[in-house]
């Protein structure tokens, strides 16, 4: 899927959207020229900031191993990553497998702002609710940090 932000131009009076990019062509030689295209207003993207507050933050949590997270989750930082996907971030879709019910969940790469914020957000609450903060120096280090940023942007 491309989940990107593109502009409208107008001509003769009409709006046209010109799409290009070796996604595009592969999409339309994948599907012989058909693809769905869906219009919604412009999306902010994550900022720099942001990642650079979950990802040192979570690797924190999880190397504390004061987290909540089911024991099948705890075997690797990707896994516990999809697991704070999975709770506070944004699930795409949902799969039935073999009888239970798997969550897809959308790449962090396409996150927005929002959907940054949010799993920020649901990960700095399982840091106080587990009490890695504040009896890890290096999650209280970091979450400190996040909030002396808040203060001077």
């Amino acid at each position: 899927m491309i989940d990107k932000n593109v502009t409208l131009r107008t001509k003769n009076d009409k709006m046209v959207l010109y799409i290009s990019g070796p996604e595009i062509e592969d999409l339309g030689k994948k599907w012989k020229g058909n693809v769905h295209i869906k219009v919604s207003k412009p999306m902010s993207p994550k900022t720099l900031a942001q990642l650079a507050a979950f990802h040192p933050l979570s690797m924190a949590l999880y190397l504390s191993r004061m987290h909540s997270a089911p024991p099948q989750f705890c075997a690797s930082y990707s896994l516990f990553r999809e697991w704070l996907k999975m709770e506070f971030g944004v699930v795409t879709a949902l799969v039935e497998y073999h009888g239970s019910t798997i969550p897809i969940c959308k790449s962090m790469a396409e996150y927005t702002i929002n959907e940054m914020t949010q799993i920020l957000q649901g990960l700095i609450v399982v840091c106080h609710e587990t009490k890695a903060y504040p009896e890890n120096s290096i999650v209280v280090e970091i979450i400190n940090g996040i909030e002396e940023n808040k203060k001077t942007a």
